[in-house]
């Protein structure tokens, strides 16, 4: 089914509208594409919390093809054009936690860190899966897990502090 899409497009899905071609801080500008696809799942899954989840699972699939494609078309890896990966690794966070002003902006801060960083499983994701459009990807959808876990523990830390 790629085949049939004209490369230029795969080019703007891939390169998130073409935030990923501006020539500083790509992969940040690409976040923030992510920030805002994320608050409309979320607003999705307050109604619908499964037709959320699919969606997004429906966009993991197509987004791990057209990485594919593209870096097949290319012929490189992993390169700052491809924002894709930082706009669903974002929009995962906010999938889920909830669109308070302070949340947006620890969540993105948190996931630019672990992404920038490759701190822990991104960095392992990351060189395990070196030169596949699965590592692409996977290391910035980690980086989202990761900054879920640091929500989560919060809340854990604030319900224990005020029982």
């Amino acid at each position: 089914m790629l085949g049939q899409l004209k490369p230029w497009l795969i080019k703007m899905m891939v390169t998130g509208l073409g935030t990923g071609l501006l020539p500083k801080a790509p992969g940040t500008w690409g976040s923030m594409l992510g920030l805002v696809l994320g608050l409309g799942l979320y607003e999705v899954r307050l109604d619908e919390p499964w037709l959320a989840v699919v969606v997004f699972g429906l966009m993991i699939l197509a987004a791990y093809g057209l990485i594919r494609q593209y870096e097949a078309d290319q012929g490189h890896h992993d390169s700052s054009e491809i924002v894709l990966d930082e706009i669903l690794g974002l929009a995962l966070v906010y999938l889920w936690v909830p669109a308070a002003p302070l949340n947006l902006a620890m969540g993105f801060g948190l996931f630019r860190l672990f992404d920038i960083t490759k701190l822990g499983p991104v960095g392992w994701c990351e060189r395990r899966l070196h030169g596949h459009a699965a590592g692409t990807l996977l290391d910035d959808l980690v980086a989202g897990v990761m900054v879920m876990a640091v929500f989560g523990c919060m809340d854990i830390i604030m319900w224990m502090w005020l029982e």
